[in-house]
C-alpha cells in the first residue's frame, strides 16, 4: 500500500490521487474477503492458505492497474481542452473497454485453475476471480462516478495541459525508435527475452514444502534436528498397506517385507504389524533419501510401487506417508499443466482474436506471451537456482507463474494493442500508428507495470520461500509484460506486418488504397469525380 501511495504520487502528482485507488481498492477487496467466505459455506469447497496473500497483491494490483488506465485517458482528454464530461465518457468508453476485456481475460485464466485436480490449484480460483469480479465492477461504476464527483480538481494540486513539444518524454523518444526502425528494435527485444529464457535449461523443481518455510520457526527447527541425528528416511516413514476381505497369508506378507527390504531406495523395513483379525497389516519402510526430495519420489514410483504389483495374492497393496503423497501429487502436476497450460492460452487466444477484431494479431501477440513466461521462468531460474543455491523452485511455481503472466500481463498487451486498433479504424499509417500507441499508452502501462511488480515483490518480506518465489517471478513477468512486450514487441510487429497484421480485416487496406487513387490522380492532374472524393473522405 505504501509503494502504490508513493508510485501513485510520484506519476499524477495529485494528492487525490494517491489516495484515491487505495480507498476503493480497500474497500473491494473486504467485500472479495466476505464473499469468498459466504460462497466456500454455500458451494462447500476449501479455501487455499495461499489465497489470503494472494488476494491481496492480485487485487491491489490488477486494481490499481484498472484505475491509472482509466486516469490516464482522462487525463489525456482533460488536456485537450475538453469538458470534464465529455473527457470522462470518452475515458470510460476508451478504457472502459480495455478494462472490461482484460479483467475478463485474467477470470478466465484463473478459471482453468477449476480443473486442477490438485485442490491446492483449483481452491485459488474462486476468491481470485470474485476479487477481478468486484474489482471490474467498481472500475466501471464506482470509479467513474468519483471521477464525475471531482471533475478537473481531481488532478490538484497539478492541471491536465497539453504536452510541451520542446520536451520529449521517454515514450516520444521509444515511440520514434520503433516508428524509425521498428525492425532493430523488435530484434533486440526478441534477444533479451530469448537470452533470459535459457535460464530454463537449469529449471529444477523440488517437493520439499517443509524446506520452504523460515528457518527460525519451531517446527523447521525440529525437522533440522531429526535431519542431523537419524537416517533420512526418519523423518517420513512410508506405509505399506495389505489388505483382504479374509486372513491374510502371513508367508505372503513377509516375503513382500523381504522383498521391500532388498528394493532400491529402501534403506530399512520395520517388522510387520497386523490388525486383531489378520485381514490387514501394515509394514513401515525407511527410505534412503529425504521423504521430500526427488530422489525420493522417483524411487516410490520406480522400484517402490513396482515390487508391489502382485506381491501378495488376494490382497490390496497401497502405500501412504509424505513421498506416496508427493509422488501422487507429482502425477496429477504433470496432468494439471497440460490441461491447465492449454485451456487458458485458448481462453486468452479467444479474447484477443474478439478484441482486436483480428487472427493474425492475435496469433502475434500469442507468441510473445508465451517467450515472455519462458523469459520469466528463465530468469527466476537463475535467480534462485544458480545465484542463490536453492535445490529447485517449488512444483507449483510454474503453472501459477503461467497463469498470472498469462493473465495480468496480457492486461498491458490489451490496452496497447487496443490503442493500435483505434489509430488504424482511423487510417493512420502503421509505422506513425506504432509511435501514438506507444507514445500514449507506454505512460500508463509502464507505470501501473512498476506498480504491479511492486506489489507482487512485497511477497518476497514473508519468509516463506512459496511466496518469495511467486513474488519475484511475477514481478518479473509482469515488468517484461509491460516494458518488453507491450511497448515494444507488439507496436514493432503492427508496424513491420502492416495491415497484414489485422487480418482478416480489410477496411484499412481500401481506405489507404483509396486514397493512393486520390493521391495519383492528383499528382497527374487528372479529373477526380465527385464520387471519387466523396467516397475517400467519408472513409476517412
Amino acid at each position: 500500500m505504501l509503494l502504490i501511495l508513493c508510485l501513485l504520487a510520484l506519476v499524477f502528482r495529485s494528492v487525490i490521487i494517491a489516495f484515491l485507488p487505495l480507498l476503493v481498492v480497500g474497500l473491494v477487496h473486504q467485500m472479495a474477503t466476505s464473499l469468498t467466505a459466504f460462497f466456500a459455506q454455500w458451494f462447500g469447497f476449501t479455501v487455499s492458505t495461499e489465497l489470503a496473500p494472494l488476494l491481496i497483491v492480485v487485487m491491489f494490483g490488477v486494481g490499481t492497474d484498472y484505475i491509472v488506465f482509466m486516469l490516464f485517458r482522462y487525463r489525456e482528454q482533460l488536456a485537450k481542452g475538453q469538458d470534464p464530461h465529455d473527457s470522462l465518457m470518452i475515458a470510460l468508453c476508451r478504457a472502459g473497454e480495455v478494462i472490461l476485456s482484460a479483467a475478463a481475460t485474467v477470470m478466465l485464466a484463473f478459471g482453468a485453475l477449476l480443473i486442477a485436480t490438485i485442490g491446492q490449484l483449483r481452491s485459488l480460483a474462486p476468491g481470485l476471480i470474485i476479487g477481478v469480479g468486484l474489482m471490474l465492477l467498481a472500475a466501471l461504476t464506482l470509479v467513474p462516478a468519483i471521477l464525475s464527483l471531482f471533475g478537473a480538481n481531481l488532478f490538484w494540486p497539478s492541471t491536465p495541459k497539453p504536452h510541451d513539444p520542446a520536451h520529449r518524454t521517454r515514450s516520444e523518444r521509444t515511440g520514434a525508435a520503433v516508428a524509425k526502425r521498428p525492425a532493430v528494435v523488435l530484434l533486440a527485444s526478441v534477444i533479451v527475452l530469448v537470452v533470459l529464457a535459457t535460464g530454463v535449461l537449469n529449471l529444477k523443481v523440488t517437493y520439499n514444502q517443509l524446506a520452504e518455510l523460515p528457518q527460525n520457526n519451531p517446527s523447521t527447527e525440529a525437522y533440522n534436528t531429526i535431519a542431523s541425528a537419524f537416517p533420512a528416511g526418519f523423518l517420513g516413514p512410508s506405509q505399506i498397506f495389505v489388505s483382504a476381505p479374509a486372513p491374510l497369508n502371513p508367508a505372503a506378507v513377509d516375503a513382500l517385507a523381504a522383498k521391500l527390504a532388498r528394493t532400491s531406495g529402501v534403506a530399512q523395513v520395520l517388522p510387520v504389524q497386523y490388525t486383531t483379525g489378520k485381514d490387514a497389516a501394515l509394514i513401515e519402510v525407511l527410505l534412503s533419501h529425504n521423504p521430500y526430495s526427488n530422489q525420493a519420489i522417483s524411487d516410490m514410483a520406480g522400484p517402490i510401487r513396482s515390487a508391489m504389483v502382485d506381491s501378495v495374492p488376494g490382497a490390496t497393496v497401497v502405500t501412504g506417508g509424505p513421498t506416496a503423497t508427493l509422488t501422487d501429487v507429482k502425477a496429477a502436476l504433470q496432468h494439471d499443466t497440460r490441461n491447465i497450460l492449454l485451456l487458458a492460452l485458448f481462453v486468452v487466444a479467444v479474447m484477443l482474436a474478439i478484441l482486436l477484431r483480428a487472427l493474425a494479431g492475435a496469433a502475434y501477440l500469442l507468441i510473445g506471451i508465451l517467450l515472455t513466461y519462458v523469459a520469466t521462468l528463465g530468469v527466476v531460474a537463475y535467480i534462485f537456482i544458480s545465484w542463490l543455491g536453492y535445490d529447485g523452485l517449488d512444483f507449483s511455481i510454474p503453472i501459477i507463474v503461467y497463469i498470472f503472466v498469462i493473465a495480468v500481463g496480457t492486461d498491458y498487451n490489451i490496452l496497447v494493442a487496443t490503442r493500435l486498433r483505434e489509430e488504424f479504424q482511423q487510417g493512420v499509417e502503421p509505422h506513425e500508428a506504432a509511435r501514438i500507441a506507444i507514445v500514449e499508452g507506454a505512460p500508463a502501462v509502464t507505470a501501473a507495470g512498476i506498480i504491479l511488480a511492486g506489489t507482487f515483490a512485497s511477497l518476497l518480506l514473508t519468509g516463506i520461500q512459496l511466496l518469495e518465489e511467486i513474488g519475484a517471478a511475477v514481478a518479473l513477468g509482469v515488468l517484461l509484460a509491460s516494458n518488453v512486450l507491450a511497448t515494444r514487441i507488439v507496436p514493432t510487429l503492427a508496424a513491420l506486418r502492416g495491415f497484414h497484421f489485422w487480418w482478416p480485416h480489410h477496411t484499412h487496406t481500401k481506405t489507404v488504397s483509396n486514397r493512393h487513387v486520390l493521391v495519383s490522380h492528383l499528382s497527374s492532374a487528372a479529373p477526380v469525380s465527385d464520387d471519387q472524393a466523396g467516397s475517400v473522405y467519408g472513409e476517412g
